[in-house]
């Protein structure tokens, strides 16, 4: 075995006694032990930390160093809980996730699939988007999700296998083009996260004041298939999700396919960054959003 293999298969080892001793406990003391593990992430191991205190300077520039560190501790706080919320998600499909649920506006998502023409649901990497694809699939909806293949393929594997278990079918990425078509065709749901740097194949618009290459697929899946687009958050709240459900509707100009992208793409990122400031600590800030610069400008 090679040493890539040695490395995943150690990884691998390392998640399955992590995942049995977590879900041998209650899941309250499991989700509580995020405080202990977003401590010693960000005061200790430290990945990702320089990149996403970074990047809150550059979102919030009137933010002191003090408040910037503040509000990245509790970025690794809050992502720590929900990886430990994936981790135990069968546990907690098991349990009731209504149990974990606050609100949700679901007639917003059933108005849109009734039109029988398919729904795109929109979110980004905030609060948790592995509960809230439990939750829709739960729910009864025949929803799909596009996911990026981990490098680590035996943990990817049990990643999905807990995705599956609410009902929620995963796509590989390399596969979405032509499969999109087939189910917008049966009126299903694709579920897709658009909130992260899609290099140059990407479309460029403004994300907290500086151009940021974004995935155009949404908003060209949108035209092509005649799909409404739904977006929607599961924030967290004292404890509980509260899962937010909206319709995006689009004035653009007819004729103009690459102009009408990049303003789908610019109504839907403005939006998420309105729930990003409400909620800072519970966007994935540990991503280098501006990795990819138009070529008028450096790279970030």
């Amino acid at each position: 075995m090679d040493r890539i293999g040695l490395k995943n298969n150690f990884e691998y080892f390392i998640f399955r006694v992590l995942s049995g001793w977590l879900r041998a406990k209650p899941i309250p003391e499991a989700i509580e032990f995020h405080n202990k593990l977003g401590a010693f992430w960000f005061k200790r191991l430290k990945i990702r930390r320089d990149v996403t205190v970074k990047n809150l300077q550059r979102a919030f520039p009137g933010k002191t160093d003090a408040e910037i560190q503040r509000l990245a501790q509790k970025v690794f706080f809050h992502f720590s809980r929900v990886s430990i919320e994936q981790i135990i998600l069968p546990k907690i499909i098991r349990h009731d996730i209504n149990q974990f649920i606050d609100s949700a506006n679901w007639e917003v998502l059933e108005e849109a699939m009734n039109e029988d023409r398919g729904v795109i649901l929109l979110t980004g990497h905030i609060g948790n988007w592995e509960i809230l694809g439990s939750a829709v699939a739960l729910k009864g909806f025949p929803a799909w999700a596009v996911a990026a293949e981990m490098r680590n393929s035996k943990v990817d594997r049990s990643i999905n296998e807990h995705r599956n278990l609410s009902g929620l079918k995963i796509i590989s990425r390399e596969h979405a083009k032509s499969t999109f078509p087939k189910i917008f065709g049966r009126g299903e749901m694709v579920c897709l996260l658009a909130d992260q740097d899609a290099g140059r194949n990407g479309v460029f618009v403004p994300f907290f004041g500086r151009l940021a290459s974004t995935p155009p697929g949404p908003a060209v899946y949108h035209f092509r298939n005649r799909v409404p687009i739904v977006y929607t958050t599961a924030l967290l709240k004292n404890g509980r999700y509260r899962i937010y459900f909206e319709r995006l509707h689009f004035a653009v100009e007819k004729g103009n396919l690459r102009s009408a992208v990049r303003k789908v793409t610019e109504i839907h990122v403005r939006r998420l960054e309105q729930d990003i400031r409400l909620h800072p600590e519970q966007w994935f800030w540990l991503h280098r959003r501006w990795k990819t610069a138009p070529e008028t400008e450096p790279n970030q």
